[in-house]
């Protein structure tokens, strides 16, 4: 099985919403390096909580196009985790969307994982794939 960890940055200026994800590739204990992206399209409406949860969504589509089945998400916003596992309810469109596409894609057989950054006690290694991630937010945004 491939494991991808995936740290997760959304960043809202007040007039457009931007979000990376840096993904960190683990086989069998191993650090195989890691991959950036960043994007501007999350809608301006949903502001950081949007953006994160587009870059969720987007590190989920790498992954899978790259062989990956199981993802760990170092991520700062609890709904990230939450609307998937249904401890928070979806009120709004796009944590519902958010929520339905993350059930379809473990009804496929993906394994998530969901970890909130301040709660790490390899907070090193989460806040180092953070940083990335900010970097490349900040970089699309030139």
């Amino acid at each position: 099985m491939k494991e991808l960890i995936v740290s997760i940055a959304g960043v809202w200026d007040g007039s457009e919403a931007t979000y990376a994800y840096t993904a960190n590739e683990w086989k069998d204990g191993e650090d195989m390096g890691c991959v950036s992206m960043a994007h501007g399209d999350a809608p301006a409406s949903a502001q950081h909580v949007g953006a994160e949860l587009k870059a969720v969504m987007a590190a989920v589509l790498w992954g899978k196009q790259n062989g990956y089945t199981s993802f760990t998400f170092y991520h700062s916003y609890e709904g990230v985790e939450k609307w998937v596992t249904g401890e928070w309810k979806a009120n709004k469109q796009l944590p519902q969307a958010y929520r339905d596409w993350m059930q379809k894609q473990q009804d496929g057989g993906l394994m998530f994982e969901f970890s909130r950054d301040k709660a790490q006690s390899n907070i090193s290694f989460a806040q180092q794939l953070a940083n990335v991630s900010i970097k490349e937010v900040m970089r699309a945004r030139k």
